[in-house]
């Protein structure tokens, strides 16, 4: 996509989204590494609407605490390793639809139980490597966890 694209879509739909979820104007967005959310035009954008919200740049399959990215990783596995291959569009959909509703039930459950270990064991190595991410750094997680951490009681009491 190219940047111009890009910054149409957010100046047309961020206003009325981020006022939405976040009412109080305080609200972050989050955006990926991509070229055109890279530009500079983009974020010249963002820079001039930082008294309605703050932007936050987070990788693609980032070393975060975001669950979801297990769970994706999870179900691509599965899908990969089904044997033989879907056929078509429709039985790929049904399979994807197997996986998410065995899944979600068991794994997500525990994945959300085990939050308030892994985001303590990202502030205890202060964005360093922990077991939930070998060989790699929690760096984008514990800026993030520090940034809530000044606006929301929760991780004051919690951690």
């Amino acid at each position: 996509m190219k940047a111009a694209n890009y910054l149409n879509i957010i100046a047309e739909q961020l206003h009325s989204y981020m006022a939405f979820v976040f009412p109080t104007e305080n609200g972050i967005f989050q955006q990926g590494t991509a070229p055109c959310q890279k530009a500079r035009i983009v974020l010249e954008w963002f820079e001039e609407h930082t008294d309605e919200f703050h932007l936050m740049c987070w990788a693609p399959n980032s070393p975060d605490l975001n669950p979801m990215e297990h769970i994706r990783n999870v179900m691509e596995r599965q899908l990969r390793a089904q044997t033989p291959p879907c056929p078509n569009i429709s039985n790929l959909r049904d399979r994807y639809f197997d996986i998410c509703y065995n899944l979600f039930s068991v794994r997500y459950q525990k994945l959300m139980a085990s939050m308030p270990r892994r985001v303590a064991a990202v502030l205890k190595a202060k964005g360093g490597a922990t077991r939930y991410l070998v060989g790699g750094h929690n760096v984008l997680a514990f800026q993030c966890i520090l940034m809530l951490s000044k606006n929301i009681s929760f991780w004051k009491k919690t951690f």
